[in-house]
């Protein structure tokens, strides 16, 4: 499509795109596409590595969105792919830890099929539970927005609970296991500061937690850096494909309903 767009006339941009894994052929084909776009931009730096080549990196598109801040910070949420189960200790350790700061530990439901086991660790560890159930995608957004807002961090392994997090003033916190890759490790390396949890160790828990507290204020640095960066090639896409209008949207990125 690049190619027939570049042939006729047209122009072929590529921006936000994430590139993992060691296939020649389709790093080869890759290289093909960033020589053919009149913009090509990926959403972090680890993709330049992955395909050989020097592209221009750039923090991902959600941050382009509005930020929605308030001046309240008491809540910590909780969100988590429901397909790599989570010790309850470890989670125990993080509610114990809110609780001691004065802060209200919620489970988020962005993705409708973490909601079940999201469920039973809210009743398990008795926290409340953001819950999907029958509401409209714009309106289960609305909810996760307002609770983003008025948190301190968000905990989380899903990296646009971290991106949503982030425009609502949160610290991210990625939760990962070990040295293994993690989405929101790579997306925010070199856009902002953000804090890590090994999901098999409790004993830094609090520890971490607490050093992750005092990040915000370089976050919503980082967070603003960022959205200047994104009106930057906002600007540059619609020179190249001649848009007159192409404007940053009015909220954050959809809370992404699968299932």
């Amino acid at each position: 499509m690049s190619l027939l767009a570049r042939t006729t006339g047209g122009a072929s941009v590529t921006v936000g795109k994430s590139v993992r894994g060691r296939h020649r052929g389709a790093r080869a084909v890759e290289k093909v596409l960033i020589r053919i776009s009149n913009i090509y931009v990926a959403r972090d730096r680890l993709s330049a590595i992955s395909v050989g080549v020097p592209i221009t990196a750039a923090p991902d598109l959600a941050l382009l969105a509005s930020p929605s801040d308030s001046s309240t910070r008491r809540f910590v949420p909780l969100s988590f792919r429901s397909d790599r189960p989570l010790d309850v200790e470890f989670l125990r350790a993080v509610v114990d830890w809110a609780r001691t700061e004065s802060l209200v530990p919620v489970f988020v439901t962005q993705v409708a099929r973490d909601g079940a086991r999201h469920a039973e660790h809210a009743a398990e560890l008795g926290v409340d539970h953001l819950e999907w159930g029958a509401k409209s995608h714009r309106q289960q957004l609305m909810d996760i927005t307002a609770l983003y807002s008025e948190s301190s961090l968000v905990v989380t392994d899903r990296l646009h609970a971290a991106l949503l997090g982030v425009l609502g003033g949160a610290v991210p916190v990625a939760v990962r296991q070990g040295d293994s890759p993690s989405k929101i490790a790579d997306a925010l390396d070199g856009v902002m500061p953000y804090a890590t949890l090994d999901r098999e160790d409790r004993s830094d828990v609090v520890e971490s937690l607490h050093a992750a507290t005092s990040l915000r204020g370089a976050v919503v640095a980082g967070r603003t850096a960022a959205r200047a960066r994104l009106l930057e090639i906002q600007r540059d896409v619609r020179l190249a494909t001649g848009l007159r209008y192409l404007q940053p949207p009015a909220t954050a990125t959809p809370p992404h309903r699968v299932g």
